[in-house]
């Protein structure tokens, strides 16, 4: 590949079923892309109900607030490794929507991280840069 492209081009399957990201200490997330069609469509889903009300201004905060953790949930986390229970020491909390949507709300810094990580054009590139680097 060429620069421009090994600079700019990404996995286009992992931005729609999900990559892999380690975020350190045993806890690793599959995430869709913020951006990916499937987030997308979910977004367009959750806003509906509101068009009418903010069609000449802006969503409040917290109402973006509310539909990025919908999102998150529903969309975006695919999947996770590694996320401990906070109510029960030693016990892992399988990634369910129900599951990702207390964490998240939660753990603001851990919703920080995984929504930076979902809109890095970094993160859906690590197999193809493997894959370029081995040709």
């Amino acid at each position: 590949m060429g620069k421009f492209t090994d600079r700019y081009a990404t996995n286009k399957v992992a931005e729609e079923e999900g990559q892999w990201v380690d975020f350190g200490d045993g806890i690793e997330v599959k995430l869709r892309r913020l951006n990916s069609e499937a987030s997308r469509e979910v977004r367009r889903k959750l806003e509906k109900p509101y068009e009418g009300q903010y069609r000449t201004r802006p969503m409040p905060d917290s109402l973006n607030e509310e539909l990025l953790i919908k999102q998150l949930a529903q969309c975006i986390v695919v999947d996770w490794k590694g996320v401990e229970n906070p109510d029960q020491d030693g016990q892992f909390l399988p990634c369910t929507p129900e599951n990702v949507t207390m964490i998240v709300t939660r753990f603001k810094d851990f919703r920080e991280d995984i929504t930076t990580a979902s809109m890095t054009q970094a993160t859906f590139q690590g197999e193809l840069k493997k894959q370029s680097e081995g040709n």
